[in-house]
């Protein structure tokens, strides 16, 4: 039933335009210590919040991504610092690399991500059962059965805490055209997604268009992310890759788990595609996922294949 709405889903994002409006902009700012804390606040768009820790008479200038609203554009934002000095210094224009997509690219339907699910795991069951069957014997004693509550719920919330990782939620597609070096990579996520990097190198959508909440740490270690309350978001980028990376028959981008090819309107499952291999005869195989080819140009050759790893990953690359 999942892959049925899905599916569905992609068929309606077909009709969005492509020329949505970005929801990001990128503003420099200039911070001066003692640091701890700043808001960015760009109005009804939403806020940028920027966390670190650098000592008085230090002064930085940094690039923070600040919500924008679709129907207003980019304004000025303002800036709220508790212990320390910090204004707007002005606007970086985007990496030029994103209007150079080709309009074939920009075109592609994006991945459609699952609302992240909290699964509990084995270990969390285990420490619950045995706070409850411990409590139970503890009854008469209300005090000691809190304690008992208190103490168990510290690991409990540590392991549900470990076992809820949003990035596994995420979705990307990579899209090529052969013969070309510039793709696009796109991500997508509920509620919340990291960010591909701290420049100006790429475009955020969101669906609806909610408060939108950027998270960028001074800490580089530390990914920026977006919050979006209830919505999918929407990261798109450009990325280099040699011009006969997946070729017709021979894949020089990556090891793929499993590879369909779509010749004179015919799809085929190919089983899995190693690296520097030729492709595979035709196996046994269900077609690829629906949502994963809705909206795509029919009138093209077509590979399509999944990648290992977290998060899940795809590629797309048309022969025309």
């Amino acid at each position: 039933m999942n892959r049925v709405l899905l599916t569905l889903v992609a068929a309606l994002f077909t009709l969005v335009p492509v020329c949505a409006q970005s929801r990001v902009a990128f503003a420099e700012i200039e911070l001066e210590g003692p640091f701890q804390r700043a808001v960015v606040l760009a109005g009804n768009a939403g806020s940028t919040l920027v966390e670190g820790h650098f000592g008085v008479g230090e002064t930085r200038r940094i690039l923070v991504p600040v919500p924008v609203d679709p129907d207003i554009g980019r304004r000025e934002p303002t800036i709220a610092a508790a212990s320390a000095r910090a204004r707007f210094v002005g606007w970086k224009e985007r990496d030029e690399r994103l209007a150079e997509l080709p309009a074939a690219l920009r075109a592609r339907p994006p991945p459609l991500a699952e609302p992240a699910r909290v699964r509990a795991s084995i270990a969390t069951l285990f420490v619950l059962a045995a706070a409850a069957i411990f409590g139970l014997w503890l009854v008469r004693s209300w005090r000691a059965a809190l304690a008992v509550a208190a103490v168990a719920s510290i690991p409990t919330f540590f392991l549900a805490r470990s076992a809820f990782d949003r990035d596994s939620h995420a979705v990307e597609v990579l899209d090529g055209i052969a013969g070309s070096s510039t793709w696009q990579r796109t991500r997508a996520a509920w509620d919340e997604i990291v960010l591909p990097s701290r420049g100006a190198s790429f475009d955020l959508v969101t669906q609806p268009a909610r408060g939108l909440e950027f998270e960028a740490p001074l800490d580089l270690a530390r990914p920026a992310r977006a919050r979006v309350r209830s919505s999918q978001l929407i990261a798109t980028w450009p990325e280099s890759w040699p011009a006969d990376a997946l070729a017709r028959t021979s894949n020089e981008f990556a090891p793929l788990a499993a590879a369909w090819i779509r010749e004179e309107g015919n799809w085929t499952f190919r089983g899995p595609w190693e690296l520097g291999a030729a492709l595979g005869p035709v196996v046994s195989g269900g077609p690829p996922p629906g949502w994963l080819v809705a909206g795509l140009p029919q009138s093209v050759d077509l590979v399509v294949g999944e990648l290992d790893g977290v998060p899940r990953s795809y590629v797309r690359c048309t022969y025309p």
